[in-house]
């Protein structure tokens, strides 16, 4: 029998990717919560599970040990880090930064892409082969709901508007802009406010609570970036 292509593996590793994606719903279902805050240069979204953050502030070295060490046992299920641009790029959100647990990566890029008015594209520096994944799922038609634009070469442009142009990377998916999804939060932002505030009843400030998942979450991508 002859060996698939690496062309066929990944078409089938996409397919897995956009099938095994999990929803809105499915995060609401689990009692997720949302965060939504700033970020070093730009914006982040964190996905979280509120029981393992509770059960981080009944752990024996305190309440910040309890979260760093909870961050890659669950606590975080799903981070991106993205940078809004306004005047090129069609005003597209920069995905720089991602990582989650298996099935959620698709539905953080779908989060980002429904607060962008512009949609999402790819981080113009590198993109994971995960990541990649995620983008082929937007573009080879499995999504009807998500439209795709390219964009225009910044140092060479093709058309004469400039909201388009922006820096190119030299693949045919990643220099597109992905506009289109739309997940409501509502939902699981109210999840996130509550857990506030049932945090700030034992003693916890909601401002270091925020500030200890935004730690967090950096290092789970830290860690899972470095594991590759």
């Amino acid at each position: 029998m002859a060996r698939p292509s690496a062309r066929q593996l990944l078409r089938e590793y996409v397919l897995l990717v956009v099938e095994a994606a999990a929803s809105g719903q499915d995060a609401v279902q689990h009692g997720l919560a949302l965060m939504k805050t700033q970020a070093y240069e730009g914006r982040a979204l964190v996905l979280y599970d509120p029981k393992k953050l509770a059960e981080a502030s009944e752990h024996e070295e305190g309440f910040d040990a309890g979260v760093q060490y909870l961050a890659g046992e669950g606590l975080i299920v799903g981070y991106v880090r993205y940078v809004q641009h306004n005047s090129d790029c069609l005003k597209a959100a920069e995905i720089q930064s991602s990582a989650a647990q298996k099935g959620f990566g698709p539905l953080m890029y779908d989060i980002c892409m429904s607060l962008s008015p512009g949609g999402i594209i790819s981080d113009r520096v590198k993109t994971s082969d995960a990541a990649q994944g995620v983008w082929k799922g937007y573009d080879d038609g499995r999504r009807p709901d998500v439209i795709s634009r390219n964009l225009d070469d910044e140092k060479n442009p093709k058309t004469p508007p400039k909201i388009d142009d922006c820096e190119l990377v030299g693949n045919a998916v990643l220099d597109k802009a992905y506009k289109g999804a739309h997940v409501d939060t509502g939902a699981l932002e109210k999840k996130h406010r509550d857990t506030l505030q049932a945090l700030a009843r034992r003693g916890h400030k909601p401002a270091e609570v925020e500030k200890l998942l935004r730690t967090a979450a950096q290092n789970y991508f830290e860690v899972r970036n470095w594991k590759g």
